[in-house]
């Protein structure tokens, strides 16, 4: 009986590589400090001139691992960010603010989650863009 323990033992002892487990990818996979994006900005514009429509999903994984996803089919406006700065900043829709301003436009239409993790969201998806803590709203 003792034997049949020790080859079992020696079994799962020798089943542990220098990798961890397929299961846990998550602990191989890189830290971001300002988390990622998966999938590009895809939207056709509304005749309205105000207003795109997503024709794609954009991800954003949060610094936490929270993914937030605005879907294809969503409207967005870019009230991100007021217009009285669009002139003096960039619009919404512009170089690096525009994943941002997608996702919390979402985010704030859903009303899935608290007006806080929005924001908290809005600002670390910006410095994943690039948006620099001077350029930062």
């Amino acid at each position: 009986m003792r034997k049949i323990y020790f080859l079992l033992a020696l079994a799962f002892t020798a089943c542990g590589g220098h990798q961890p487990p397929a299961w846990d990818v998550a602990a191989v996979r890189p830290k971001h400090p300002w988390g990622y994006y998966s999938g590009q900005v895809e939207a056709r514009w509304e005749n309205d001139g105000r207003h795109m429509t997503l024709l794609s999903e954009l991800h954003y994984t949060d610094p936490d691992g929270v993914v937030w996803t605005a879907p294809a089919g969503s409207v967005v406006d870019g009230a991100s960010i007021p217009r009285v700065l669009w002139s003096f900043m960039g619009g919404p829709f512009d170089g690096k603010y525009r994943n941002a301003s997608v996702l919390h436009d979402v985010a704030y239409d859903e009303k899935t989650r608290p007006w806080k993790q929005c924001d908290r969201m809005f600002y670390n998806a910006m410095r994943c863009s690039g948006v620099s803590p001077t350029e930062d709203l």
